[in-house]
């Protein structure tokens, strides 16, 4: 069985810019990524949840063979909705992530009270001090070439809740950042108790930046058998 293609899907705010260096450091498998409708530099055009789920289905659906998902804290919402009865899709690995249930939404995993360092505005949210809260490891000039690349986050992608949760049917990954100050690791712990296994990672939130090759590493041991070997997924 070949390697499976890696699907990469990035989280609010973000593009598919994000993964470009951790691609650079995984020359021998094939990796996509998407672009999520959610997020953009127009408020009026931006989608919700179920407009970004189609986009990864479609990514997933044109893929000739084995699929293996890695999504980015918000795009694990996008996942989780997106993927349940996807026939190629053979695991999904969580990213500094949410992995919510039927019904839950970013807003009610929150709360219902938005953090105090996003903005809200008519119909969109923006993220301030983008430089901390996501990308604390990165060098000064690295965090503030990534905040200059953020966009708007529509609110109806935070507020729109999960319906049949993929994880309940597929093996999943949870990544666990240790040093993020987005998703506060104890939030992420409660909820990788949802997957199959769990890795720990001393990073900030965007490992794909700060931390490529030790991301690509442990991407590796957790998809890839050895270098030469088939895929096999994994359950715990």
């Amino acid at each position: 069985m070949p390697n499976p293609t890696i699907v990469l899907t990035h989280g609010a705010w973000h593009g598919p810019w994000v993964w470009d260096q951790l691609r650079r450091k995984l020359p021998d498998l094939d990796t996509r990524t998407v672009d999520l409708a959610s997020s953009g530099s127009d408020p009026d055009r931006l989608g919700d949840l179920y407009d970004d789920a189609e986009i990864l289905r479609t990514a997933v659906a044109e893929v000739d063979g084995p699929v293996v998902v890695v999504a980015h804290s918000y795009g694990s919402m996008v996942a989780t909705e997106a993927l349940t009865d996807v026939p190629n899709v053979q695991q999904v690995v969580y990213l500094a992530a949410f992995v919510p249930d039927e019904g839950e939404s970013i807003d009610s995993l929150h709360g219902h009270q938005f953090p105090n360092w996003v903005t809200v505005h008519d119909g969109y949210i923006d993220a301030g001090h983008p430089t901390r809260v996501f990308y604390g490891d990165c060098s000064p000039r690295q965090a503030a070439w990534a905040a200059r690349q953020l966009t708007h986050q529509s609110v109806s992608s935070v507020r729109t809740p999960v319906t049949d949760p993929a994880w309940r049917y597929l093996p999943t990954t949870y990544l666990l950042t240790t040093r993020d100050r987005a998703i506060h690791p104890a939030a992420q712990a409660v909820m990788s108790a949802r997957c199959d296994q769990v890795h720990r990672l001393r990073s900030d939130h965007s490992p794909m930046l700060s931390q490529p090759d030790a991301l690509a590493d442990l991407l590796r041991s957790v998809i890839v058998c050895d270098a030469n070997g088939p895929y096999r997924p994994y359950r715990g």
